[in-house]
């Protein structure tokens, strides 16, 4: 299993045993991402993996919203 995979398993089971938010969930997984994108050499994929991973969690739900009303 991948390193990231297991880091990802390990937070996400401890978010849970912790009873933690879903924006804190949320957050803790974009850290986790930020924390990926740093792997990228080119500039160009850095930047658009960290403006991903800096989405705010407002700015992410309003999207998820919008998609969830799009579906058939």
């Amino acid at each position: 299993m991948h390193r990231a995979t297991q880091l990802l398993i390990l937070v996400g089971g401890a978010l849970l045993t912790q009873a933690c938010s879903t924006e804190q969930a949320y957050y803790a997984v974009r850290e986790n991402q930020r924390q990926q994108c740093e792997k990228y050499i080119e500039q160009s994929q850095y930047e658009a993996c960290m403006k991903q991973a800096n989405e705010s969690y407002d700015d992410y739900e309003r999207r998820r919203k919008e998609l969830a009303r799009q579906k058939p």
